[in-house]
């Protein structure tokens, strides 16, 4: 600072050089980032792990009655769920209305349905990220829990009031749960009925003697000769209402699914339900491989995938499979090996025909490997021959060579802890295979504070946004290496109150924050201190800037719980934009030939977007007879006679609250994009489109609140109309006057007879030699076409004289360019003398000879060449414009009869 004498500028410009632009999420240091809604959601029918069994999040929601959420919002909610290594609390349901879903399917067919944003554990480079569904990549390795033995205690099915069955029904035992076991697999619920189709006879039998103790319905067992398959029959009508309408049998194969209140039982109840559907459908053999097979195949997606999770659920790992069958789609839950005996051993099954398995094997399974370690086994140089062979990619580290290795490691190293977590985790990892969008649903979200994961159609998964994000969460895999959550080397300070430290904080809709976060606000502004969970307080210096807007201002400003967030709370104004070119720069940073393939925007249609936009945040001017449009152009620099930038700062003054009403730019390119997509034109986007687009979107706008508003901004467009007209006319009349020799003669010729003038003497003919009185005539002619009055034709001279005298002073020539408003006379004096030989009204009755299209082809190659138009945009507005002519023509014409 000596060196350049207190000048901070002059030390930035020639002192300071960047060294590096950081752009890394990692990296940046001193400026952070917090969104409240991040949209980080799953499917309503995800199938979360909980201390009720299997349920699907839209389930949690429903059984929130009064409390449910509104969109955007969290509600409270009590329930334990299956975290990444235990069982802890989820303490809110979070509800992000319908938004777009992606799905990622992985390697024996386990999917996950979620917004983009939502992230799952992988395995990357030997350490545990979280990744979302957005940045997954086909291979990348996420993380499915095994065995997670999430069961509920619901015992009993839905009341049988209003139908005529007795109580007993509602007991949901092993008998009942079998039952239903059977008649999801092979049976269904009609409108009078109840049937199951099978071949064997016991479970014929056991399906019509149950249904006369349990329901008291008398069934029947029909035959056809020559057929193996019979058909158990329970004829009552209220039977089938009630297991179609409460307990929830679907009718049709194709909409079948579990019943909600087995996904709910405990234990014992979904292993006897699974029994009687794999006793029902299910098919256990001995390939001739000699290998074990167990498949059960449905119609239904829904029930396929259900039963995938439940058998993952106990710990069982399956392939899920896809196959059309006469062009109707079939899913197949298939598990091979070992997997067949688990299946048999933990089923309590009823049929005897699984005698003619093979004994277990002890063979490893193809999903029991440990995937991306290779940076884990690079810190050991001294690793047998097999596993060197891992390092060169020409093997794969099972769990079982895993556990073989860790006898030849240190125990006490990190690396070795770490890996020995990786293998004793109940975590499968499996590779992605295909990622795919699905269309849009209703999007929900857990907040789990302790591990901030939890498990959701078996996939580990990050919970919704909770404080974390701000003061840092913990780190996965260094609990494996010390032990304990709470374990401060366990915890990556990596929360954004963490990286702004000795920086700036920017929150994202401040005021949209749950109380939670408000409370880590005000700690960090009050006495400048972060608390992250299991952790001591922690210093930070930064300064934190929130914006909102104002509807949720004046709700703080009520709120009188929020007392000591308003005292420190400082409000700044931040109106739209109200300069013309700063408009047009946001909708060019979406609309550009870059973003848009395809399809051409003409000149102009961004700025006669934002034109109109800017318009609607201005007031009336009260002063200098000004119009609205002449203050647009006043505020985005142009130059008009008379004003200065006093006359600017004075007109803003005079309207403070300027920007803080009117259309938003959301608005705006919401209507381009609309015009984007329109099939009015395939080939070009032009301002008409767009004005149409705006206009008729005002009907259905929800920030429009009264007619009177809306009539308003109408007529506004109709202004904004009437500005493009005269826009695209100057470019017209331009591309036909583009002939500069021509222009500077009729300059030259001007100013020759202007200086006589403003001299008071006379012009030598060029042809005759003799003098002559200067041309009034052709100054008049010229003057006239920027509306120079004859009352202040001499001083418009005298300006322009003196005008070329200055830049004579400044050793500069004059040049017709070099006056805005003398050039727009002389082009608009050299087009009258020109249309009439070049026709340009043929155009609109579309009758034009060979001649005359010469003539206009030149024309549009000087519209594209030097405006920007294309060949389809420049036709249309040759066309336009020659009909606004030809209306000129027509009405001039009616005046002179008159």
């Amino acid at each position: 600072m000596r060196k350049y004498q207190g000048d901070w500028q002059q030390v930035v410009e020639n002192h300071i050089r960047v060294r590096r632009v950081i752009f890394s999420e990692k990296d940046r240091i001193g400026i952070g980032t917090f969104q409240p809604k991040d949209e980080k959601c799953l499917h309503s029918l995800t199938l979360c792990a909980t201390e009720h069994g299997l349920l699907p999040l839209q389930d949690l929601f429903l059984n929130l009655n009064g409390n449910r959420p509104k969109e955007g919002e969290f509600a409270p909610l009590q329930i334990v769920v299956q975290s990444v290594t235990k069982r802890t609390e989820a303490s809110h349901l979070y509800f992000d209305g319908i938004k777009p879903m992606l799905e990622i399917q992985t390697k024996f067919g386990y999917s996950l349905i979620g917004t983009s944003n939502h992230r799952v554990m992988v395995l990357e480079d030997g350490e545990l990220k979280w990744k979302r569904l957005g940045e997954l990549r086909e291979g990348d390795y996420v993380a499915l829990y095994r065995g997670a033995n999430s069961f509920g205690s619901n015992r009993t099915l839905l009341s049988v009031d209003g139908y005529s069955l007795p109580q007993s029904a509602t007991i949901l035992d092993e008998d009942m749960a079998y039952w239903l076991g059977l008649l999801v697999a092979d049976g269904s619920v009609t409108v009078f009925d109840v049937w199951f189709s099978n071949a064997s006879e016991q479970l014929l039998q056991f399906f019509v003697e149950f249904g006369r103790k349990r329901f008291g319905v008398q069934g029947k067992i029909y035959r056809k000769k020559g057929h193996k398959v019979a058909n158990a029959v329970l004829e009552s009508k209220d039977l089938a209402r009630w297991l179609a309408s409460d307990v929830g049998v679907r009718r049709g194969a194709e909409s079948k699914q579990v019943p909600p209140a087995i996904l709910q039982a405990p234990k014992e109840i979904v292993l006897a339900f699974l029994a009687g559907l794999f006793d029902g459908d299910g098919c256990f053999r001995l390939k001739s491989n000699g290998v074990n097979e167990f498949t059960f195949s449905s119609a239904s997606k829904a029930l396929a995938k259900q039963v995938h999770l439940l058998l993952l659920n106990l710990g069982i790992v399956a392939s899920l499979y896809k196959q059309v069958i006469d062009g109707k789609p079939y899913y197949s839950v298939v598990a091979r090996g070992d997997s067949v005996c688990d299946l048999v051993e933990t089923l309590p099954l009823r049929l005897k025909k699984r005698t003619d398995l093979a004994p277990r094997k002890g063979s490893e399974a193809k999903w029991d490997i440990l995937p991306n370690v290779k940076p884990l086994l690079a810190e050991f140089p001294e690793l047998p021959y097999y596993f060197r062979r891992i390092l060169k990619s020409e093997r794969r580290l099972t769990r079982a060579k895993a556990k073989e290795l860790l006898t030849r490691l240190p125990s006490d190293n990190p690396t070795v802890r770490f890996l020995r977590w990786l293998v004793e985790a109940p975590i499968i990892w499996l590779p992605v295979q295909k990622i795919s969008p699905v269309g849009e649903a209703p999007a929900f979200d857990l907040s789990v504070p302790v591990w901030q994961a939890y498990v959701a159609d078996g996939f580990v998964v990050h919970n919704s946004q909770d404080a974390t994000e701000l003061t840092g969460d913990i780190n996965y895999r260094k609990i494996a290496i010390y032990g304990s959550e709470s374990d401060p080397r366990a915890f990556d300070f990596d929360g954004e109150f963490c990286i702004a430290n000795r920086g700036l904080l920017e929150f994202i809709e401040l005021l949209k924050l749950e109380t939670e976060f408000l409370y880590d606000l005000l700690g960090a502004t009050q006495e400048h201190v972060i608390k992250p969970r299991k952790f001591a307080q922690v210093d930070i210096d930064e300064v934190v800037i929130g914006h909102t807007n104002e509807p949720e201002y004046r709700k703080l400003q009520k709120n009188e719980y929020m007392e000591a967030l308003r005292d420190r709370t400082i409000k700044v104004d931040i109106p739209y934009v109200l300069k013309l070119s700063d408009e047009v720069k946001i909708y060019e940073k979406f609309f550009n030939p870059r973003r848009v393939k395809g399809k051409h925007i003409a000149p102009h249609t961004l700025e006669i977007a934002a034109m109109w936009a800017i318009l609607t945040r201005l007031e009336e001017p009260k002063k200098f007879n000004l119009t609205l449009m002449q203050k647009l152009k006043l505020y985005d620099g142009k130059a008009l006679p008379g004003f200065t930038e006093d006359h600017v700062i004075e007109l803003r003054e005079e309207a403070p609250r300027e920007g803080m009403f009117g259309i938003s730019p959301r608005y705006v390119m919401d209507k381009i994009s609309n015009a984007l997509v329109s099939e009015e034109n395939p080939h070009c986007v032009n301002p008409f489109m767009v004005m149409k687009e705006l206009d008729e979107g005002l009907d259905h706008y929800s920030l429009v609140s009264t007619e009177e508003q809306r009539k308003r901004y109408r007529e506004l467009l109709a202004l904004v109309r009437q500005e493009y007209e005269e826009i695209i006319k100057n470019e017209v009349r331009r591309a036909i006057t583009a002939d500069e020799e021509a222009l500077k003669r009729l300059c030259q010729n001007y100013i020759e007879n202007v200086k006589a003038y403003v001299r008071g003497e006379k012009v030598r003919n060029r042809y005759t030699g003799e003098l002559e009185e200067p041309d009034e005539r052709l100054m008049r002619s010229i003057e006239e076409k920027i509306d120079i009055p004859e009352s202040r034709k001499d001083d418009f001279r005298r300006e322009i004289m003196n005008y070329i005298a200055s830049l004579a002073l400044e050793g500069k020539q004059f040049d017709y360019k070099s006056n805005e408003r003398l050039l727009r006379a002389l082009e608009l004096k050299l087009f009258e003398d020109q249309k009439d030989s070049i026709r340009l009204s043929a155009i609109a009755t579309g009758v034009v000879d060979k001649e005359t299209q010469e003539k206009i082809d030149v024309i549009k190659a000087r519209l594209i060449r030097e405006y920007g138009y294309c060949e389809v945009c420049a036709t249309d507005i040759l066309t336009y414009v020659a009909s606004i002519f030809a209306r000129g023509d027509i009405k001039e014409r009616e005046e002179a009869r008159r």
